[in-house]
């Protein structure tokens, strides 16, 4: 299991309490108290391979706050619920890792927009598809010639750190598709919650654009309302099936796009098989190889047939 913290920091975690979210918010609420979680996520030992604990003096020589009575009061509104104390030190526990990888991805504080990448040809018009990095950080894939409009990726900011444009874009679209995999599963990237999967054919006017085949993909989480509206080949190409017949052709999921002749194809192939209970059926071509996959209303395969024409 990959975990930050050893098993020696786990037994000295002490007492953890549930706090509210209103209680949450004025905890947080304060730069001081946000100052120490970034000081102790950015703490790290490199010999124990763990993070490092900070005594006090260190923590607050960090922060930069030289009235320790004032320090110890932001402190200690932090220790119980988002920063752990033992003899040795602070530390942060998974709820301090979360906020403190929250922050430091860039998605909380960066707004800066990067020049427009240009990506690949456009099926639509023989335009180039390119990629805009939207301040809202997101990235949007769209033809420039044609304006059609193929997806919108949530990134943050830190994803093109250290990456070529090519790497960037190859770790967006493997992000999206392990988050949209569990989405598909029933489960939420965001927050672990409950995903409401259901396959919809009766399309509002919005919704109608995302969709070739009348059939879309609506997946959202009942807590936290993380969703995804996609196409169905989207959805397709996180099963195992489609995933393995994509990799026998010599083709890796992760970067079949959407604006790619097998997407675009097997959009165009989607069949409404039942209205009650709604099965669909969606079909993709790699030469003279096909798969025919048939999903019911939540997702789930009913079935998958290989076959060489």
């Amino acid at each position: 299991m990959a975990e930050e913290q050893s098993p020696e920091m786990l037994k000295e975690i002490g007492e953890f309490e549930s706090v509210s979210m209103e209680e949450a918010i004025l905890i947080l609420g304060e730069q001081t108290r946000m100052e120490i979680i970034v000081e102790l996520g950015k703490a790290w030992d490199e010999d124990q391979h763990q993070q490092q604990k900070l005594r006090f003096s260190e923590l607050m020589e960090a922060v930069g706050l030289a009235d320790s009575g004032q320090f110890n009061y932001h402190l200690d509104k932090l220790v119980g619920s988002f920063v752990a104390k033992s003899d040795d030190g602070y530390w942060l526990p998974n709820p301090g890792m979360k906020l403190y990888r929250l922050i430091v991805s860039g998605t909380v504080t960066e707004r800066g927009i990067r020049e427009d990448i240009d990506v690949d040809d456009c099926p639509s018009c023989g335009g180039t598809v390119r990629a805009t990095y939207r301040n809202d950080n997101a990235l949007m894939f769209s033809c420039k010639d044609c304006t059609t409009g193929y997806a919108v990726i949530p990134f943050s900011p830190r994803g093109f750190t250290n990456r070529t444009d090519d790497e960037a874009l190859q770790a967006a679209f493997r992000s999206f598709y392990s988050e949209l995999r569990l989405a598909r599963q029933g489960i939420c990237p965001a927050c672990d919650g409950d995903v409401e999967t259901k396959l919809v054919d009766d399309l509002s006017e919005g919704l109608d654009s995302l969709s070739v085949g009348g059939v879309i993909s609506s997946l959202k989480c009942s807590f936290c309302n993380n969703y995804y509206y996609s196409d169905l080949s989207s959805v397709a190409l996180t099963t195992d099936e489609v995933r393995r017949f994509l990799l026998d052709s010599g083709l890796e999921p992760p970067l079949v796009r959407e604006w790619h002749d097998v997407t675009v194809a097997a959009d165009e192939s989607v069949t409404v098989v039942e209205e009650d209970p709604l099965r669909v059926e969606i079909t993709f071509a790699v030469e003279d190889e096909t798969i025919d996959v048939m999903f019911d209303s939540e997702h789930q395969v009913v079935s998958s047939t290989r076959s060489v024409e």
